[in-house]
């Protein structure tokens, strides 16, 4: 039995969207329930797929024993993901509405045409899709139910106010089995709770049937008997051993790709040919061969390039569709603290083998290739400050002779200078002459608070990624502040929450994470002293810059109306600028001498005590200790 979560709500950063799930096993059988609640919004069905897909592809039950996103872990773990389970159940708030008018939805539900709700319903049309999440899920629809959204609290009437939320059958629960065995799953009874009066939503609750497999020590004893009378003769015996597969494709190209290039994929169907079930295993190798017999190497380690499911079985002449997907994000970017501006390298083209292993047979493999655009997004703060006022992508166009002055610094802080400028000096000159902050985060901050300061839920509300990646790619490709017409303001919170996770090197670093949670409960002018002390100077400056941004948006004429808290503020930030290392746990919690966590629970317990302290640390600053 174990439980894990995922959460998917601003950016990843809060927990108000996401889902907690839990697994167990029952006789030979796997179950894997997940709660969740999707992103809200009447035209946000993008942003509700997007969380579905992110739940199943990061949901993994061995999260505390495996290294992020590797296939193949140290002492032999593998990710556990819900859909490694023989059933999976989805249920809660999942947020997708019907599409009519406010007027038609509440008549119809008054009216009981259920059906014609039904017809307009976004996730039975979801289901329908092929390309989405939800391949393989069966939804138990309230078909004999009016919408369980939104109520006014207290009362049976739908939403009333100002908003006028057009009614919905936002609550479901849906099934996934891995076989036709597990998905012989019966509806034996269901009901939504009416009387329930405290919630907007009027709970939908299901008692299911479900499939289990059991071992029978006669049967089984007679198999073992047929299986070993088989194998008695080679011939049956080369049959049984003969695990053979054939691929689809030999190569896959992923075209050209950004962090916020929406997730590309790819469908790789997988034939077993053999005259047994073939067990199959993924894993990827970031080296190949060449003609001359050397090997190059992916310099992302291969993070960049998931298979979706990891490990799964094919009975003989049947056939398996796949997902290959290359997916950018700071883990798999790390490499690029080490691609420089003014390099005249526009792109880098990434290799990796993506390897299926079948059990007792032969292996087979696909070359999967990609190209990386520059982005300011999961770079390094540093290379940000060298930008300065040249946009991303042309820097990184432009050769080291076209490099900005700070640039030339830069090369003689690291060696490459006259030998008159000693080590200390040239670093002295780079910080003297790089810019304080980034250009993209003060365009980003500028435009908050001209077009977004007096918006409620500024920071928690959910927003389509469109408008966020257009956000992104101007800031990629104009040095000049945000026009009006890109990007929404919501959009333009996201986009700074998302750019500061994903520095390289967070805004407190690494190395300064345990300091700044000891200076946090020293209170005084502590805190204050660590910044302007310890920090390097790059994040000093941001820090203070970042902190009075906050401070503005805290003003009274804005407060009235976007109705933020020092509090909530503090603790959204707090995930942002002070990220907790891989490593910090393990000396932490007690460990075996494999270095696994051994005590699960005081693990949780020390992260949601730093978790506070970091809080503390950020809400230090938003009181006003820096300005006395």
């Amino acid at each position: 039995f174990r439980i894990t979560s995922v959460a998917t709500g601003a950016m990843s950063t809060l927990g108000n969207k996401g889902c907690v799930a839990m697994r167990f096993q029952m006789h030979k059988s796997s179950y894997c329930i997940i709660n969740a609640h999707l992103a809200a919004g009447q035209e946000h069905v993008a942003k509700r797929n997007d969380d579905m897909h992110t739940i199943l592809t990061s949901l993994d039950f061995n999260s505390a024993k495996t290294a992020p996103n590797n296939y193949q872990t140290a002492f032999g773990y593998r990710p556990l993901m819900a859909q490694d389970h023989d059933l999976v159940i989805l249920l809660g708030d999942l947020n997708y509405r019907v599409d009519t008018s406010y007027t038609e939805g509440v008549a119809k539900a008054a009216e009981g045409d259920f059906d014609f709700l039904l017809r307009r319903d976004q996730l039975l049309r979801e289901l329908a899709n092929p390309h989405t999440s939800f391949r393989g899920f069966t939804d138990h629809t309230p078909t004999k139910f009016p919408p369980t959204y939104r109520y006014d609290i207290g009362t049976d009437n739908y939403d009333t106010s100002e908003k006028r939320r057009i009614p919905a059958y936002t609550d479901r629960i849906l099934q996934w089995g891995k076989n036709p065995r597990h998905r012989s799953v019966y509806l034996l009874a269901s009901d939504v709770k009416k009387e329930v009066l405290c919630s907007d939503h009027k709970p939908y609750c299901c008692v299911l049937s479900i499939p289990y497999r059991e071992e029978v020590p006669s049967l089984k004893q007679l198999t073992e008997n047929e299986l070993r009378e088989k194998v008695n003769t080679s011939a049956s015996l080369d049959r049984v051993s003969a695990a053979k597969i054939s691929v689809d494709v030999t190569s896959l190209d992923f075209g050209v790709c950004t962090h916020y290039t929406q997730r590309t994929e790819h469908s790789v169907t997988i034939t077993n040919e053999g005259e047994c079930v073939a067990v199959i295993s993924s894993s990827r190798t970031t080296g190949r061969s060449t003609d001359s017999g050397n090997t190059t190497s992916d310099i992302s380690g291969g993070l960049w390039l998931r298979c979706l499911p990891l490990n799964f079985e094919i009975l003989p002449g049947e056939s398996k569709t796949v997902v290959v997907e290359c997916y950018l994000n700071r883990l798999s970017l790390s490499w690029t603290n080490r691609w420089e501006p003014f390099a005249g390298q526009p792109e880098k083209q990434l290799k990796s083998m993506l390897i299926f292993s079948v059990e007792n047979g032969a292996v087979s493999g696909i070359e999967c290739t990609v190209k990386v655009k520059p982005s300011i997004f999961c770079n390094s703060l540093n290379n940000l400050l060298k930008l300065g006022n040249v946009p991303c992508a042309e820097a990184y166009r432009m050769g080291p002779s076209q490099a900005p002055q700070f640039a030339t610094v830069s090369s003689a802080a690291g060696g490459g200078g006259s030998a008159s400028v000693t080590q200390g000096k040239a670093e002295e000159l780079l910080l003297s002459s790089l810019p304080r902050i980034p250009k993209e985060i003060w365009y980003l901050c500028e435009a908050i608070l001209k077009r977004a300061a007096t918006e409620k839920d500024l920071f928690t509300t959910d927003t389509e990624w469109s408008d966020v990646a257009s956000v992104m790619e101007y800031l990629d490709t104009h040095s000049e502040p945000i026009p009006n017409n890109v990007g929404t303001p919501f959009a333009l919170a996201q986009c700074l929450i998302d750019l500061l996770k994903n520095l390289q090197e967070p805004v407190i670093p690494f190395g300064m994470y345990k300091a700044a949670l000891t200076v946090a409960k020293s209170g005084g002018k502590v805190p204050l002293y660590f910044v302007h002390e310890q920090l390097p100077a790059p994040h000093c400056n941001l820090f203070v810059y970042l902190m009075g941004f906050l401070r503005r948006l805290l003003l009274p004429n804005f407060v009235r109306q976007n109705e933020l808290e020092i509090a909530s503020l503090a603790q959204i930030f707090s995930k942002i600028l002070l990220i907790r290392p891989k490593d910090s746990s393990a000396s932490a919690t007690g460990a075996d001498p494999n270095g696994l966590p051994t005590a699960l629970p005081e693990l949780r317990a020390l992260i949601q005590q730093e978790q506070l302290e970091a809080a503390r640390f950020i809400q230090h600053f938003l009181l006003g200790a820096s300005s006395r």
